[in-house]
């Protein structure tokens, strides 16, 4: 049997997802015409608790695609809508060359597989960081992300109705409820409790307020896009369905890590942001999204959203889910001062 080995850091995951991404290519390879022994396997991305793998092969000819594999319980149907929303926003994003995604150069949802073509170039985070230094235009980057979720939005529109915050917050009173029973262990409890009463609050501030339903990313972070000199690629897509295009730009900012950490004597816009980073954002995006309720609500849930996540570890954080607990602390405390002044 021909062995193969992933390069792949340290704290990657598990060997086991590596040797079923290995079987996995040798099932592939002969269908798609390359090489049962590829030149090289190197892990983009080991996620053991949805057990999915993502890796980068590059053949004898230097050309690189991207596997993406999923394992063990996982839904083919959508896996496929993914593909399918992936596919609509390359035909909604075509008349804008500088912005792409990536080539989907086969797939199997069956068998929980697709091949796409590899993306060369850095992650936002890493671009924004670099930028820090000097290495790159830090406004410029954040303008083109702005850029990519409008022509996204705005070429996949439907209609504009008005926005109904209650789907929202009923989830978000029986989560409360939990929290406050002792139920659910949540960090920062009365925190957390805060939020979600600051959620009721601006829900009443937006209750049948205009708002876009359109094609959206449904996972758009500094992560999932990628920076090289003449384009800005969008890569794992979720949106199977249309939703609101500010709950893209609520991911973008909350799941950013240090990306968007105040640096000294850094002016503060919205939510403690960085005043001169969300300028630059929203002028790419055409709109000062954070002046429209509907977003101060979404952004907020997003904060919900995130900080539940954090339930689930029993009360035992890794130290970038701490630092995640203080920035949506600081956030929170941030809305609360601007409610305060109004």
């Amino acid at each position: 049997m021909t062995q193969i080995e992933i390069n792949r850091p340290v704290a990657a995951g598990p060997s086991l997802l590596e040797d079923e991404t290995v079987a996995l290519w040798r099932d592939v390879a002969a269908e798609i015409g390359w090489p049962v022994r590829p030149v090289s396997m190197r892990s983009l991305k080991l996620d053991s608790s949805r057990s999915v793998a993502v890796v980068k092969i590059t053949g004898p000819d230097a050309k690189a695609v991207v596997l993406k594999g999923e394992f063990g319980r996982f839904r083919p149907d959508r896996l496929a809508r993914d593909l399918e929303a992936l596919d609509r926003a390359r035909t909604i994003l075509a008349p804008f060359p500088d912005l792409a995604v990536p080539k989907i150069m086969w797939r199997d949802p069956a068998r929980g597989v697709s091949i796409q073509s590899f993306v060369p170039g850095d992650s936002g985070r890493k671009a924004l960081s670099w930028a820090r230094f000097g290495l790159g235009d830090r406004a410029a980057i954040l303008r083109r992300c702005g850029r990519y979720a409008a022509a996204l939005h705005r070429g996949g529109m439907d209609q504009i109705g008005g926005f109904r915050p209650g789907r929202f917050l009923g989830g978000v009173s029986e989560r409360a409820a939990k929290v406050r029973q002792g139920v659910l262990a949540m960090p920062k409890p009365k925190r957390f409790l805060g939020l979600c009463a600051y959620l009721h609050r601006a829900g009443r501030r937006c209750r049948s307020a205009p708002a876009q339903l359109c094609r959206i990313h449904g996972d758009f972070h500094l992560l999932n896009l990628i920076v090289a000199d003449d384009r800005l690629t969008a890569i794992d897509f979720r949106s199977r369905k249309q939703g609101y295009g500010y709950g893209d730009l609520a991911r973008f900012w909350l799941n950013a890590g240090e990306s968007f950490d105040p640096q000294d004597r850094e002016a503060l816009g919205f939510a403690g942001l960085p005043l001169a980073d969300l300028q630059a954002l929203e002028e790419g995006y055409g709109h000062r999204a954070h002046e429209d309720p509907v977003f101060v609500f979404l952004f907020a849930h997003q904060m919900y959203t995130e900080w539940s996540k954090l339930a689930r570890t029993g009360g035992k954080l890794r130290p970038d889910q701490r630092q995640q607990l203080i920035r949506l602390t600081a956030r929170l405390d941030a809305l609360l001062s601007a409610e305060g002044s109004e």
